[in-house]
């Protein structure tokens, strides 16, 4: 199993894009940014290696398109929640307000805009290889 690093420059920003490849040439890339999975590489019917991530060519388009989540990492929440509240064991929590009265995919700093560690994200992506 081999691992690549790129550096990404996007606006001002370096990026870093690790690449885990196995022995048959499956690849997984995600990116530091968000956690964004750019791409997996599996094999068609025919065998042949085909990208089977949805997502943007160009990176920057990730920071021009805050709205889409497509291949990020996301949490703590991972949807809406209506009326920014939910119950646990009787006990009602309330969370910031960002779509309307709901809370939506982890309120206004998401998970999916922060630029995580190397040794985190090479842990995720090695942890069943």
């Amino acid at each position: 199993m081999d691992i690549k690093t790129d550096v990404i420059e996007v606006q001002d920003q370096h990026w870093k894009e690790f690449t885990l490849v196995n022995n048959n040439g499956m690849a997984i890339s995600i990116l530091d940014f968000g956690g964004i999975i750019t791409k997996i590489l599996a094999p068609d019917r025919d065998g042949k290696l085909e990208n089977v991530v949805v997502g943007f060519e160009n990176y920057q388009d990730y920071l021009e398109n805050p709205g889409y989540f497509g291949g990020a990492l996301i949490g703590r929440v991972a949807g809406r929640i209506e009326k920014s509240q939910f119950e646990i064991d009787g006990k009602t929590y309330t969370l910031p307000q960002n779509d309307g009265e709901n809370h939506l995919h982890g309120g206004a700093n998401p998970v999916f805009i922060n630029l995580f560690g190397q040794l985190f994200l090479l842990k995720i992506m090695t942890k069943s290889a």
